[in-house]
């Protein structure tokens, strides 16, 4: 049977995989999205109306949203040609006319293929015991002499409609108008070169958005068995695999069931024996490379916002607690080598001597009352014990671990929840143990990112440099006890002076790879 793909140009891998399959017994024809031709409306009218018996429409948000897609589709139907859909993305809503229609369902993978081939084959049997004749290139236009999708002469109006589209991240049709702009001839340099720009930035779009749509799509059966405890190792194999093609997407948090980390970080965490040093509870979390957007400072001296590139690093998986920098207390506190960090920590240390006991000492509960100079401090004294480089985390870091890829709100995702979580909402009124909120945890499984306390970060809030020495203000991240759910998201950006201590701060480490 000759099959022709309709489909949405950010879901061109998992339509190459389909059309792979479909190849290997019949005969397949789709555009590949390029729109470079100045006569592909007339090629893709002719396949459809013309040369194919059956018309495959893979259902996305994307190609549902597209009135390309649905052009196509409507001329399929009008010539009455069979029509297969094809679910690919499970949060589609299916078109009312394809309600009535039983559709085949890859969602969740290439498994149920066989359902597509199936109702291919039964097609192609009925179809061959039909006496219907294939409409020739003439008769079908004659039929119906379809356009392409209207769009305006005007180059200002093509102009406004790509730009409609970038502001609702449907960056296949901005694209496909931008490429049919580009070929003008009417229009001014400037006008050219900012369409230059926009095509750069909606192919970005579209890298972007196929990206994640192909790790989704790779994720989700991998995910779902590993819920199941008697598939779970198969399923971890299976994620350590994925990982190696997609480093930082895991919604579900499968690297904290998987244990699943780089053989880089394996080898560094196996090379530590921390457990020797420190109390528990203290994991290493990896956090693998990626983008966060900083926002704005809300003070007028702070630093401004913007999107910052992080590299791989490792970070507890807790804030310090009480029991872990008892143990500094009682070997290095007193010690001067591990302030010689910056000569203010030292001043600040031959003058302060003696540490401040916290309000609240139970062993788990995050170590307050120490300033910033404290926590360097037994960074510079733990990165001695261990033989690597331990530091406070940047913003960025921070951010990063708190917030994975999909510019979540909270740790586990853009909805508060008071469960989660210590804020002024559960009515604690002062810290908890630093494991108390394991279903809190962030996109790679670190816990306590939001409320609780807040927490130091290496990063200068009037500059935006991650530095040692100063004695100006430093961020703080997290938000505390104390504090309204608003102040906890993850992007929300606090400071203090370096010297202060507060029974709502405290701090976690990382550790540079």
């Amino acid at each position: 049977m000759k099959l022709f793909i309709s489909y949405a140009r950010v879901d061109t891998p998992l339509c190459k995989q389909i059309v792979a399959e479909l190849e290997k017994v019949h005969e397949v024809w789709y555009d590949k999205r390029l729109f470079a031709g100045d006569n592909w409306w007339e090629e893709i009218q002719y396949r459809i109306q013309d040369w194919c018996d059956g018309f495959i429409y893979l259902l996305s948000p994307e190609s549902v949203a597209s009135e390309y897609c649905n052009k196509e589709y409507n001329i399929a139907r009008k010539k009455k040609k069979l029509i297969f859909p094809v679910l690919i993305q499970q949060r589609t809503e299916v078109p009312k006319e394809l309600g009535i229609t039983q559709w085949a369902d890859l969602s969740m993978g290439l498994e149920n293929i066989t359902e597509l081939l199936n109702g291919l084959t039964h097609a192609e049997r009925k179809l061959a015991r039909s006496n219907v004749r294939p409409l020739t290139s003439t008769e079908a236009k004659k039929i119906d002499p379809t356009q392409p999708p209207a769009t305006s002469d005007s180059p200002m109006d093509l102009l406004q409609q790509a730009s409609e589209y970038f502001d609702n991240e449907h960056f296949d049709q901005a694209l496909f108008l931008l490429e049919q702009l580009r070929k003008r001839k009417d229009i001014p340099q400037s006008i050219c070169n900012m369409v230059e720009k926009m095509i750069a930035e909606a192919e970005a779009g579209v890298e972007k958005i196929t990206y994640l749509r192909e790790a989704e799509h790779e994720y989700l059966p991998i995910a779902m068995l590993a819920q199941k405890e008697n598939m779970r190792a198969v399923a971890c194999e299976a994620f350590a695999e994925f990982r190696k093609r997609f480093p930082d997407y895991d919604p579900e948090n499968l690297a904290l069931l998987c244990g699943n980390t780089s053989h880089e970080s394996q080898d560094i965490i196996e090379n530590i024996d921390i457990s020797s040093i420190l109390p528990p509870p203290f994991e290493w979390v990896e956090i693998p490379e990626g983008m966060v957007f900083i926002e704005d400072a809300s003070d007028e001296h702070g630093t401004s916002g913007g999107e910052v590139a992080v590299p791989r690093f490792l970070i507890s998986k807790y804030p310090i607690s009480n029991a872990q920098y008892e143990v500094f207390l009682q070997e290095g506190y007193s010690d001067p080598q591990w302030w010689r960090f910056s000569p203010e920590a030292e001043r600040w240390h031959a003058n302060n001597p003696t540490p401040k006991r916290p309000i609240y000492r139970d062993a788990k509960l995050p170590r307050t009352d120490v300033n910033w100079y404290e926590a360097m401090a037994f960074c510079e004294w733990l990165s001695h014990k261990i033989g690597q480089k331990v530091c406070l985390p940047s913003a960025a870091q921070w951010q990063r671990a708190a917030q994975g890829d999909d510019g979540r709100r909270y740790p586990w995702g853009n909805e508060f929840d008071v469960k989660r979580c210590n804020t002024n909402l559960s009515k604690i009124r002062q810290p908890t143990p630093v494991d108390q909120y394991p279903n809190g945890a962030s996109p790679f499984g670190v816990l306590d990112m939001a409320g609780n306390v807040f927490e130091w970060c290496l990063t200068d809030w009037e500059s935006g440099q991650d530095r040692f020495e100063g004695n100006k203000r430093r961020e703080l991240r997290g938000g505390s006890w104390f504090n309204d759910p608003s102040e906890t998201v993850v992007s929300a950006r606090n400071w203090l002076f370096p010297d202060l201590r507060s029974s709502d701060r405290g701090f976690r480490i990382v550790l540079n790879i």
